[in-house]
């Protein structure tokens, strides 16, 4: 499957890549990768510079407390999609979990195609609504504010720590997605990547992610 890869705040496209490399080595062969690098530098998350050689420059997609940023980051990513998918499926940690579930939402909103799987890591937001963001305001999405038939249905993975203080974001996030279709995994650890940060780095751990990816990509091919 062919992924594209969103990462969190305070990172870039080159931490991404390693801080998902335990995950996507047990997963196998057989599937390729994009890593889409943020495009607002900022500084780099402390709990990320033990991984860095030397300066790094970090990103975000876009200004949380900006619609007019916000509605040019959902734009930048349609567009990039248009350009270089399709897309099999999408991986999104922390501050991308938000951007990318909004563009699902409008791109399911308008019945254009989106992608057949998503993977979300440490949710930071829940979506926003597209509709109203267009119109220059942030209006965070919940189950109780939208409409059955705009429930996200696609097979989707919902992966974030017990220690995580972007919690309950995470867990708002997942109740937008089908039920039937939707696999969560409580990590013991914090706002990271199963396999790269002190609370999640067991391998049991990692497995049981990885086990809760490969169910979601067997229902994208089902």
């Amino acid at each position: 499957m062919h992924f594209l890869c969103l990462h969190g705040r305070g990172t870039n496209a080159k931490i991404f890549e390693m801080q998902t490399a335990a995950i996507r080595y047990d997963l196998g062969e057989g599937h390729t990768y994009d890593f889409v690098e943020g495009s607002i530098p900022t500084e780099i998350d402390p709990g990320v510079k033990d991984m860095l050689a030397g300066n790094e420059t970090g990103y975000v997609y876009f200004d949380e407390n900006t619609p007019s940023s916000a509605l040019q980051a959902l734009q930048n990513l349609d567009a990039y999609v248009e350009l270089n998918g399709p897309y099999d499926g999408v991986i999104a940690f922390s501050q991308s979990v938000g951007l990318v579930g909004t563009w699902l939402v409008h791109r399911q909103r308008r019945n254009l195609p989106g992608v057949r799987c998503a993977v979300f890591l440490s949710g930071g937001s829940t979506a926003l609504d597209p509709d109203v963001l267009s119109e220059g305001s942030m209006v965070p999405l919940s189950a109780g504010n939208v409409k059955l038939s705009e429930i996200l249905e696609l097979p989707t993975a919902h992966i974030y720590g017990a220690l995580d203080p972007h919690a309950p974001a995470a867990q708002e996030f997942s109740a937008l997605c089908s039920d039937s279709l939707r696999s969560v995994f409580v990590h013991p650890g914090g706002h990271e990547v199963p396999g790269s940060g002190s609370g999640s780095s067991s391998k049991d751990v990692l497995n049981q992610a990885v086990n809760v990816v490969r169910r979601v990509v067997t229902l994208a091919r089902a």
